[in-house]
């Protein structure tokens, strides 16, 4: 284009290869604008005309498609603004869907094998007092909480052992949480944090958005934000390894 305008010429093919003469041209157009009262921004250049023609045409142009979406989609104003709405919502349908399946109950009055705290469960959750007993002993324990009924749980088939991952204790009715549980769940909120910059969004959204929905619901029904950090920090190094071995998926059946 620039070389039809008459701008070049065989003495300047040097400035074709390095760019010179369009970034010339750009800012002689800039100039011949300005004077007649056009408003611009303060420097238009060839690599800002070239981002905004990429993320206009919406398509990935001598580039791949992940350096489309990551180094010109995600980084313009206009793209994210149109977005907005998109992710809001499925963010809130992510929300509302671990609200309706959040199913563990959760006595944190209790934190030790007694027959008070036993009593206590037994009457809190509706399950058997010898199951309370067993429960408060630390004998039914998962990674996140303890099972009142291994052998019915609401993500397998009746009479048979849990066959899904111990994420999923969220979302059943045997689950129940006791206070000492309290620390490995607030790490266990934080942990799959790390993972978003190890994993792509999609994957993300399919595999972790909705536990990591469900675990924070369950959290705020119960836990102040301001008390998260020192139920963190109180999580012992079994116990965050135990909750690495889980998301590893080193745990499943």
């Amino acid at each position: 284009m620039v070389g039809h305008r008459g701008l070049g010429g065989a003495e300047n093919l040097r400035d074709y290869a390095t760019g010179n003469v369009l970034d010339a041209a750009i800012r002689r157009w800039q100039q011949h604008a300005r004077a007649d009262g056009v408003a611009l921004p303060q420097r238009i250049h060839a690599q800002a005309l070239r981002h905004s023609a990429q993320a206009h045409h919406g398509r990935a142009r001598n580039n791949t498609q992940s350096t489309h979406e990551r180094d010109y989609q995600l980084l313009d104003e206009g793209v994210r603004d149109a977005s907005r709405g998109a992710v809001e919502l499925g963010l809130a349908q992510a929300l509302a869907s671990a609200r309706q399946t959040v199913a563990m109950r959760l006595v944190d009055q209790v934190d030790g094998d007694t027959e008070a705290g036993a009593e206590l469960v037994a009457k809190e959750t509706e399950v058997d007092i010898e199951v309370a007993r067993r429960i408060v002993a630390g004998r039914l324990r998962t990674p996140v909480a303890s099972c009142a009924d291994f052998l019915n749980s609401d993500h397998s088939a009746a009479g048979t052992q849990r066959a899904v991952s111990f994420l999923l204790c969220f979302a059943c009715r045997n689950a129940v949480a006791t206070g000492r549980d309290l620390p490995r769940i607030a790490y266990l909120h934080q942990a799959p944090e790390s993972l978003r910059s190890a994993v792509t969004p999609a994957v993300w959204s399919a595999d972790w958005a909705t536990h990591h929905a469900r675990i924070g619901d369950f959290l705020t029904s119960y836990i102040t934000t301001d008390s998260r950090p020192r139920l963190v920090a109180a999580a012992s190094e079994p116990d965050r390894e135990l909750i690495h071995a889980m998301l590893d998926r080193r745990l499943d059946p």
